[in-house]
């Protein structure tokens, strides 16, 4: 896509994709809610721990905050 119109952003928007694909590292972390493995950039899995928490149950914690 972004070859045929060097615009387009992607469906998630620009400010969401890394500068440059395939600097990022990724491995393998489990969320510590859902216990599903997940791809994630290596700092984050770092920073995390085990206390890691993917973006689905992190969205669902937050929607049930905020009701």
């Amino acid at each position: 896509m972004k070859a045929m119109d060097p615009a387009y952003v992607g469906f998630r928007g620009g400010e969401k994709e890394p500068s440059r694909p395939g600097n990022l590292k990724l491995v393998t972390a489990i969320c510590s809610v859902c216990q599903r493995k997940r791809n994630v950039p290596e700092g984050v899995a770092v920073r995390a721990g085990e206390q890691y928490i993917c973006a689905s149950c992190a969205e669902k914690q937050a929607s049930g905050a905020a009701s």
